[in-house]
């Protein structure tokens, strides 16, 4: 009987022990996605990534780009997706809708600026707090050159009288790099399952295409725990656990309205 016993309970110990050496090779085979941040300086930063208050016809209202720390992001074949977290504090003097005014300028170092794009999106209060996505026309996209800098703006309007961005105004941004793909790096991605695309292209400092890929994924399976957690790594990895006034978990949380 001894006999037995010793032997059901050895058998019992292996199978515990061939489960924990899955559950570490499981681990391993899907660590947390992790951005690098290119070896690129951008240019002088014009403005934030993010307000605490939404400028002057929004007091009301905070606002956060989803960029980088530096405020860089490179992008590399199709055109990039904008995102940014929107709040008001005090839903009850609250517009019904608001403006979000869209600008796109060339960017170096003398300040010679060039307007290349503007458009307006109107969001109904309603589907506030929500994290909103804004994609550049690919038309627009085609024009811009390799290996050159250009500057996007977003602002908030609450009143009536909306027009392009002044810039007296408060508003949020970031730069965006164009880049080449080499042909190694082009061909992992064309083999790689959506979700281990961003992890090569966080790896490799390309923000965009990374940031792009995992929203999609996270909008048609919103439950998806996995999802999250690649989420919050990919946002806490670029620097929102220490450079914003929000906590990291309300980005993870929030609504996507794209």
């Amino acid at each position: 009987m001894k006999r037995i016993y010793k032997l059901i309970m050895l058998a019992l110990l292996s199978v515990s022990i061939t489960f924990l050496g899955w559950g570490i090779l499981v681990e391993a085979a899907n660590p947390p996605i992790q951005f690098i941040s290119p070896n690129i300086e951008p240019p002088q930063r014009i403005g934030s990534s993010y307000m605490l208050h939404g400028g002057p016809s929004c007091p009301n209202y905070y606002t956060h780009a989803l960029i980088p720390a530096n405020q860089l992001g490179l992008t590399a074949k199709e055109a990039p997706i904008l995102l940014f977290h929107v709040d008001n504090r005090d839903r009850a003097i609250s517009p019904e809708t608001i403006s979000l005014e869209i600008e796109l300028h060339s960017a170096d170092d003398k300040y010679d600026e060039e307007l290349l794009y503007n458009s307006r999106i109107s969001v109904p209060t309603v589907k506030l707090p929500a994290i909103i996505g804004f994609r550049i026309p690919e038309i627009v996209y085609s024009q811009l050159k390799i290996d050159q800098f250009y500057q996007w703006s977003m602002a908030i309007n609450c009143g009536k009288n909306t027009g392009d961005i002044s810039h007296d105004s408060d508003y949020i941004g970031g730069f965006i790099y164009p880049t080449q793909l080499d042909a190694k790096l082009a061909a992992e991605i064309a083999k790689a399952k959506p979700i281990e695309q961003v992890a090569i292209y966080a790896a490799n400092g390309i923000w965009y295409q990374a940031l792009d890929i995992l929203t999609q994924l996270r909008k048609s399976d919103s439950n998806n725990q996995k999802l999250a957690g690649d989420w919050e790594s990919l946002l806490k990895s670029a620097g929102f656990d220490t450079r914003y006034d929000i906590k990291l978990d309300r980005l993870v949380r929030a609504k996507l309205w794209l």
